[in-house]
């Protein structure tokens, strides 16, 4: 599913590269903020939206992976990624229950990409293809030292099979 760590390279992003401490933005609660004179940041009373605005928003640090595929990484302004979380802390809470975890590492979930374990590295782990976001490219750049995964061709074909069957959504045979 991945290749070795010897085979890292820092140079490159891949479709599939998993990057350590990085910061996923979480807009489901925010604030509009506006410069003061002394070059601080205040919350601001306007919340009218304007063409571009200034907003304080929570960021998750944590994993994430790359899902852009790699000519796009290098050619557009923006990828597109997607957070990566353990699993065991999914179902320590109950949040996963009825065999959910079995189902996810058959990737029988679409919405959800199932990541093995590599030993010293990643945790038994989901991406959760329901909060993919985009992020400007030269963003990404600034954490090429953070990579600490890329996935072998193997582990990138079922990437592209999880992203597809989930934005393609295929009708499901109940006969299974």
């Amino acid at each position: 599913m991945y290749v070795s760590k010897d085979d890292l390279n820092f140079d490159i992003f891949y479709q599939g590269d998993v990057v350590k401490d990085f910061p996923f933005f979480i807009f489901d609660n925010f604030s509009f903020v506006e410069k003061t004179d002394n070059n601080l940041y205040k919350k601001s009373e306007n919340t009218k939206l304007e063409e571009e605005s200034l907003i304080l928003a929570k960021a998750k640090i944590g994993n994430i992976i790359i899902l852009s595929q790699t000519c796009d990484i290098q050619q557009r302004e923006n990828v597109i990624i997607a957070p990566i979380y353990p699993i065991k802390p999914f179902e320590d809470n109950g949040i996963l229950t009825n065999g959910q975890s079995g189902l996810i590492k058959k990737r029988r979930i679409a919405y959800w990409f199932y990541m093995p374990k590599l030993e010293g590295v990643i945790e038994d782990s989901l991406v959760d293809f329901q909060t993919i976001i985009y992020i400007p490219t030269k963003f990404l750049n600034d954490f090429k030292n953070n990579k600490i995964l890329t996935m072998s061709d193997w582990g990138r074909h079922h990437l592209g099979w999880g992203l597809s069957n989930y934005f393609g959504r295929p009708i499901e045979d109940k006969n299974k």
